[in-house]
């Protein structure tokens, strides 16, 4: 028995499925959407400042969260970012158990310079919120932060 193969139509559908394979990749692909300065001010000594949450039903996998503190003469300590998750948007995570869970950067500090770090924040709920903190006790700092989301 012999299985006759038309080369035309298997050159189309090989075709067809390079280019299932493309879209779906193009699909998938992580994209990040433009970068949006979501706070710039001067904190006061252990101000903490909060900023509006962010919201993302599902089309987001993350948030990217830069932090940028520039600090004067003789900083005590530095800043730290920390984000807090919620299912409905009004009831967000305690401090205490986002910081147990590991749920904050800190920039690092030094003497009238300017740091910056930035970090992956997933989606585990739809909503997240970050605190930024002053740590220095007795300075003020200027803090710069920005926020990408992440399909």
């Amino acid at each position: 028995m012999s299985i006759r193969i038309d080369k035309e139509k298997l050159v189309k559908a090989l075709a067809i499925v390079e280019d299932f394979k493309t879209a779906l990749m193009e699909t998938l692909a992580p994209i990040r959407e433009s970068t949006t300065l979501a706070f710039e001010g001067v904190l006061s000594p252990s101000e903490v400042r909060e900023l509006d949450p962010v919201h993302s039903p599902s089309k987001h996998s993350a948030l990217v969260l830069t932090v940028r503190a520039i600090y004067g003469d003789s900083p005590l300590a530095g800043v730290r970012a920390r984000w807090l998750y919620s299912p409905d948007g009004y009831h967000f995570d305690s401090v205490e158990d986002a910081e147990d869970e590991g749920n904050f950067i800190d920039v690092s500090h030094g003497p009238l310079v300017g740091r910056q770090k930035t970090a992956v924040v997933p989606f585990l709920t739809e909503y997240v919120k970050v605190q930024i903190v002053n740590l220095d006790t007795q300075n003020f700092v200027t803090v710069r932060v920005w926020t990408t989301l992440l399909r």
